[in-house]
């Protein structure tokens, strides 16, 4: 439906740029009339210019909503200026994506609050680092074992042991 009305559309345009140009082209080759000429070159201009317009308000929109995608941005919606018509179905589309896009993130928040809130208060000492060996996450529990507050690398912890890396890059 969506694209029915918009090449609906563009072509309608198209077809009156094609006989404006009739018309323009039936004019300069009779007798010319100057103001006649000049109307409808302007006309003219003007149907190309609202049809380009029309067809980069498409791109505009969904360029809008990729960077907000990109941004993070959860409170982009579409207010389309029409009613009725491609537009407006397409401006509801992309807000029904966005609403979705929104509420997985809020779940995958919410999950990972839990996951956050379940591992500092558990009683055993975790450290969780990525491969080049920066810490991600160390709970309360081994920063007390550790009696060192949140290491930034996991090199940090060779002031315990000098060999105190290696040993746990070697742990599977």
């Amino acid at each position: 439906m969506v694209y029915k009305n918009f090449y609906f559309n563009i072509i309608t345009r198209i077809g009156l740029i094609f006989l404006t140009s009739l018309w323009l082209a039936f004019e300069i080759s009779t007798p010319p009339n100057f103001y006649t000429i000049l109307s409808l070159g302007s006309i003219l201009i003007l149907q190309v210019y609202a049809l380009i317009h029309y067809v980069n308000k498409t791109n505009r929109e969904l360029a809008r909503f990729f960077i907000s995608l990109r941004d993070r941005d959860s409170s982009f919606t579409i207010a389309p200026e029409e009613k009725t018509g491609s537009f407006h179905e397409l401006a509801r589309l992309l807000n029904e994506t966005g609403k979705i896009i929104r509420n997985a993130r809020i779940e995958s928040e919410k999950q990972f609050q839990y996951f956050q809130f379940v591992v500092g208060h558990v009683d055993i000492g975790l450290i969780s680092y990525r491969p080049d060996g920066k810490v991600i996450h160390c709970n309360q529990a081994a920063k007390n074992l550790l009696q060192m507050k949140t290491p930034k690398h996991i090199n940090a912890l060779n002031i315990i042991n000098e060999n105190f890396e290696n040993l746990l890059n070697k742990i599977q």
